[in-house]
């Protein structure tokens, strides 16, 4: 036995689709009435993050602003949480999944060292774990100076240094052996490989 279904036209894309939570999301208007949305899922979720990019000073700010107006609150509820809560083990969950992850905690590490940095200098740019995962295979494991074979201990090197106004961009990163990275130093790349190039 067939049953009826209505269709809702997104009024953002145009789209048809069937009315209801699975492709429009929930609300409660002011009478307390449950309802659906008129633009469908994906149009909503889109317009949400070009929002977010577009206004990221001012949320991070709100966030910032309600967590120093609401910090004792918050560690009450976090106190309480974890009294109701104790079989709830994070660390442990971390832990298990750090020691099934090391050359996923290897790269989380060092791009969070990077990014420390970049913020102190006000550097422009964001490096992501996938973006080093990216770079490390994009030069086959290989220094990208003296391709020596890195293996698992390698450093995050930028070729234009951040105390020199380089970014901290996946195009200004690129992975290089411990010798190659301390002997560059403050120089840029082109200025060590014309180094090594002229010794």
């Amino acid at each position: 036995m067939s049953r009826y279904i209505s269709i809702m036209q997104c009024r953002t894309c145009q789209r048809d689709y069937p009315y209801s939570h699975e492709f429009f999301h929930r609300y409660t208007d002011r009478k307390g009435r449950k309802k659906l949305h008129t633009r469908c899922k994906v149009c909503a979720i889109k317009i949400a993050a070009d929002w977010y990019l577009a206004n990221k000073k001012r949320v991070s700010e709100w966030g910032r602003r309600y967590n120093i107006e609401h910090r004792e609150a918050r560690q009450r509820y976090q106190r309480k949480w974890v009294l109701k809560n104790p079989d709830y083990e994070v660390r442990d969950g971390i832990r298990r999944w750090q020691r099934a992850n090391p050359e996923k905690v290897r790269q989380q590490r060092k791009r969070g060292f990077q990014a420390r940095r970049a913020r102190m200098v006000g550097a422009a740019g964001k490096l992501t774990s996938s973006d080093l995962r990216a770079i490390y295979t994009m030069q086959s494991g290989r220094c990208f100076y003296c391709l020596t074979t890195l293996g698992n201990h390698y450093h995050v090197d930028h070729k234009v240094p951040l105390c020199r106004g380089g970014s901290n961009a996946p195009t200004n990163i690129c992975c290089a052996c411990a010798s190659c990275n301390l002997t560059k130093g403050k120089m840029t790349e082109v200025e060590f490989r014309e180094r090594r190039h002229g010794s």
